[in-house]
């Protein structure tokens, strides 16, 4: 490209975000809609990767400084923006990239978090990612190291630490499924362990640290977690759950048995 293209490509970040920088000094707030392409590259647009990592930069320039901050990775955002207008062939090239879809209520609702909570606790805490799939070529380097952790868990043995991967939390459930005739009621408790399962993998948990009687609030389930929740559901057991039906769910044992009803229901 030329360096004009160059220009053009970087300063509307760069600028922009530094004139709100500089001269609003004592702002409630401070978002910037940055992309996962600062993060991840992208063929033939270097000027814009390189305007996004420098908001992400400068979100975590402005929490060092205990100064509001917060910088959004978007993918692919659904109804919404240039690729909701380009067209589905835009999107399943972007998908193929590793950029998962998300709803726009879902960006919203982290917009309204970082209203809530512009002070971030840490420098990593002011850049979200949002709609990283596991499905990015190169997931595996390093740098990516800490997304990976949650299909691992470390033990000891003789004062060497090891890595056991985890099963899949969704394997039971999808094999009593398969075995099961339609007389059979599916078991709540297996519902439940998959449930468990999968929230350990996408937060980084220890299933057996994750008390079901709890809201799958209290676990940090909100809507962009939720949509994921029921996309997994529908891939896994073949159900259609609302994303209220998450979230308005008084403990995980009782989300559990609306998902066992619901598949219950579905195999008569």
């Amino acid at each position: 490209m030329t360096f004009e293209q160059w220009q053009h490509g970087v300063q509307s970040k760069v600028a922009g975000s530094m004139n709100l920088h500089r001269h609003l000094p004592n702002l409630s707030f401070f978002i910037m809609l940055s992309s996962l392409t600062g993060v991840l590259g992208h063929t033939s647009q270097a000027n814009y990767t390189a305007g996004n990592t420098f908001q992400d930069a400068l979100a975590r320039y402005r929490t060092a400084q205990r100064q509001p901050a917060v910088a959004l990775d978007l993918g692919v955002v659904l109804s919404k923006g240039y690729i909701a207008e380009a067209g589905a062939e835009l999107r399943a090239r972007m998908e193929r990239l590793g950029l998962a879809a998300v709803d726009a209520d879902a960006v919203l609702r982290l917009v309204e978090d970082a209203v809530r909570h512009p002070l971030r606790p840490g420098l990593d805490d002011s850049q979200v990612l949002v709609g990283l799939s596991n499905k990015v070529k190169g997931l595996k380097d390093r740098r990516f190291g800490t997304l990976c952790l949650s299909t691992e868990t470390r033990s000891s043995h003789g004062g060497v630490s090891t890595l056991e991967h985890q099963s899949d939390p969704a394997a039971a459930l999808m094999q009593a499924l398969a075995s099961q005739t339609t007389a059979q009621a599916i078991a709540p408790t297996l519902v439940a362990e998959a449930i468990v399962g999968k929230l350990a993998d996408m937060f980084n948990m220890v299933a057996g640290d994750i008390d079901t009687g709890l809201s799958p609030s209290r676990y940090g389930v909100d809507s962009l977690v939720a949509v994921e929740l029921r996309n997994w559901l529908s891939k896994v057991v073949r159900i259609n759950m609302s994303i209220l039906d998450i979230l308005q769910s008084s403990s995980l044992v009782e989300f559990s048995l609306l998902v066992a009803a619901r598949i219950d229901s579905l195999n008569k």
